[in-house]
């Protein structure tokens, strides 16, 4: 399986379309790959995969767009830690809501998905695609950890300091 991944990655780096546009279509491979591994350890028949695939593909979605708000939340609270005592603390505290809110939805979501799968599939079926599911995400930020050290993409390892805060708008005037 790794070298699937590896040959993926290769490939999209022989084709170098523009940045945005290679993680969009790198995001789709792996997708397509992690729906086709998934499907395979499932050994689904014809009826159960159809139902597993409609409820899979809208969990990817759904997974995709929280993930998104949530990053965007996390970006807002990386930028005012940075700020130190410049930004107020009722809004550093909504931040902070609204992040625990975002990783609350991404849970509940998740426990939506099992509940319907519960429904289509056999236990045994729901406890791998558990197993799978985490081993997944643990695996992806795996590779991007090695991926950042190694300093893949012109990015040296950065270790995971907070960014400087902007400069003083005071000292100019």
């Amino acid at each position: 399986m790794r070298h699937v991944w590896v040959l993926g990655l290769l490939a999209v780096a022989l084709e170098r379309p523009p940045v945005a546009q290679e993680g969009d279509d790198m995001r789709e491979k792996m997708a397509a790959l992690r729906k086709e591994k998934l499907i395979e350890d499932l050994k689904l028949s014809k009826s159960k995969r159809e139902a597993f695939e409609k409820i899979y593909d809208e969990y990817l979605a759904a997974e995709r767009q929280l993930s998104r708000e949530r990053a965007e939340v996390f970006r807002k609270l990386v930028h005012m830690a940075a700020l130190e005592d410049d930004v107020d603390e009722k809004t550093i505290g909504k931040t902070i809501d609204e992040l625990y809110s975002a990783d609350k939805k991404i849970e509940s979501h998740h426990d939506a998905v099992v509940e319907r799968l519960r429904k289509e599939l056999e236990s045994w079926q729901v406890a791998r695609f558990i197993v799978f599911e985490e081993k997944f995400h643990v695996k992806v930020r795996e590779m991007i950890w090695n991926l950042r050290k190694k300093g893949g993409r012109g990015h040296g390892f950065r270790e995971w300091d907070l960014p400087p805060p902007p400069p003083d708008d005071q000292d100019e005037q």
